[in-house]
């Protein structure tokens, strides 16, 4: 939560390199203030929503006996699955992406995002890793979103950029 700003701009940065002149990369730079708090709202929504799952997951475990046999691998799934939208979500923040959008952002690249899922999973188990490649992931979730065109991107950039000319 607390690097949350950080690598929100980390990830405005990729982007607007990659992005080279994009009108909608370079409007979002300003409002730092904003973007921050902007930031810090939408990682606390997805660390709680994480952390409700996890939770409903964790106390089926602990309530219904034998139970854990199930419930213990299916938050490592669950958390493998999720992981990726945790380092795309600066990105889809910026997308205005809803959560049903992320999904299908997630499955339509399935084999890939379980392999970034995978990675980032057992980067969290090394101390000290997680903190040293936080930012690499951050930059290939954001060049993620970029390469494979969520569904709400095409919407809100046309939404948002009236002035551009459509593309053929």
């Amino acid at each position: 939560l607390a690097s949350a700003p950080f690598l929100e701009r980390l990830s405005f940065r990729v982007e607007a390199i990659a992005r080279a002149g994009d009108p909608v990369a370079a409007g979002a730079a300003h409002g730092g203030v904003r973007i921050a708090l902007r930031s810090f709202g939408a990682e606390l929504a997805r660390l709680g929503w994480l952390a409700g799952l996890a939770g409903a997951l964790a106390g089926l475990g602990v309530l219904i006996p034998g139970a854990a046999v199930i419930t213990a691998p299916a938050l490592v799934i669950v958390t493998i699955v999720l992981l990726p939208l945790e380092y795309a979500g600066h990105a889809l923040d910026r997308r205005g992406a809803a959560f049903r959008d992320r999904l299908r952002f997630l499955a339509a690249q399935r084999a890939t995002m379980l392999g970034f899922g995978s990675v980032a999973f057992l980067a969290c188990f090394v101390p000290g890793l997680n903190l040293v490649l936080m930012p690499a992931l951050v930059v290939a979730g954001t060049l993620q979103v970029l390469r494979h065109d969520p569904p709400s991107e095409r919407e809100s950039v046309a939404d948002l950029v009236s002035f551009s000319e459509p593309e053929p």
